[in-house]
């Protein structure tokens, strides 16, 4: 910085040391720490730990459940096809007469009762999980470009969903199984295509909701197309919905599976299930009762399970299936 001085017609110019100049340049705020958002699994942990007994239990025997069906094989168990006559109608932690050792008993073939229970429940977990997962790709995609684009296409979907409401699954399984007959691949398929309506009337409601926030329009604005918008900015926020949702059909799709099973028109044998292990003891109901019950008793663990175990993660457990009827469907 310099400063001028006229003395008797000379200017002297004197120049201030920078040194001791004040700094006259803007100065920034300091930044405010940002604070760090929990992650999905450390809230997760936190609503389990503050969940009731009842809910950890339920969770406890979802994961027994899981784990057996799927490290079975690996488990030193016996074969579920295997005959053995000369130990046939055993019961509970009886010894044939090889000296081996079968904790539920035997079937009147003599075919081992627990493995036949983790065979069943095997086939049964993965009939449910891949048609829940159907069910939720179908029913999201639909819901959530009719929500979005709304005019003729939501309308469309509405009637679809109403009408697929209506009538219930195990009436429009039954006719097409017994034309087509049973498969475990043509079962899981079915089951997961009837079951999109209640996933679509939710995911509609909750689009037609977020396409009207502020950071939507923004995306919008910038030049993002409609498929962005959908996929980028609004499906992920109704990701919660569909997984407790995806939770809960999971104990009804087990339930539909054991009950086409029992009627004989679903899992066929080599292969076996809860509802056709049952099926075939029945006969034995009164001679040998743990045949039926055993795998009914499974069979109810496991739905009842689900059903409260989902309350661990999400408190929208309870309320999830009501929350599609907030937004009136067109052509109700």
């Amino acid at each position: 910085m310099g400063m001028h001085l006229e003395s008797g017609g000379a200017t002297v110019t004197a120049v201030a040391d920078p040194a001791t100049a004040p700094d006259t340049s803007p100065t920034k705020a300091p930044r405010r720490p940002r604070a760090k958002k929990p992650s999905q699994l450390r809230a997760a942990a936190t609503k389990l730990r503050h969940s009731g007994a009842v809910t950890l239990l339920s969770l406890a025997v979802i994961t027994f459940i899981v784990l057996l069906a799927v490290l079975g094989p690996l488990l030193p168990f016996y074969d579920p096809h295997q005959q053995n006559l000369s130990g046939a109608g055993l019961g509970l932690w009886s010894t044939d007469n090889k000296g081996t050792r079968h904790i539920l008993g035997t079937d009147p073939l003599g075919v081992d009762t627990l493995s036949q229970l983790i065979l069943g429940g095997r086939i049964s977990l993965l009939i449910a999980c891949s048609a829940a997962l159907i069910s939720a790709v179908i029913g999201t995609t639909l819901g959530a470009v009719a929500g979005y684009f709304g005019g003729i296409v939501d309308r469309l979907v509405g009637v679809a969903v109403d009408v697929t409401l209506a009538v219930p699954r195990v009436l429009i399984l039954i006719p097409i199984i017994a034309v087509f007959g049973s498969s475990v691949q043509l079962l899981l398929f079915l089951i997961g295509v009837t079951g999109w309506a209640l996933f679509a009337r939710i995911v509609r409601a909750q689009v037609m909701s977020l396409k009207r926030r502020d950071y939507v329009d923004a995306a919008v604005m910038m030049g993002s197309s409609d498929t962005r918008v959908l996929v980028r900015h609004i499906l992920p926020n109704t990701m919660n919905s569909v997984i407790v949702l995806a939770s809960l059909d999971l104990g009804s799709v087990v339930l539909i599976e054991s009950g086409l099973s029992y009627l004989g028109l679903g899992v066929r044998p080599p292969n076996t299930s809860w509802g056709l292990m049952i099926n075939a003891a029945q006969e034995y109901v009164t001679t040998q009762p743990r045949l039926v019950l055993v795998p009914s008793v499974a069979l109810v663990l496991l739905v009842l399970a689900t059903n409260l175990g989902t309350r661990a993660f999400t408190s929208e457990g309870r309320d999830v299936k009501q929350a599609g009827n907030t937004v009136p469907i067109p052509g109700a």
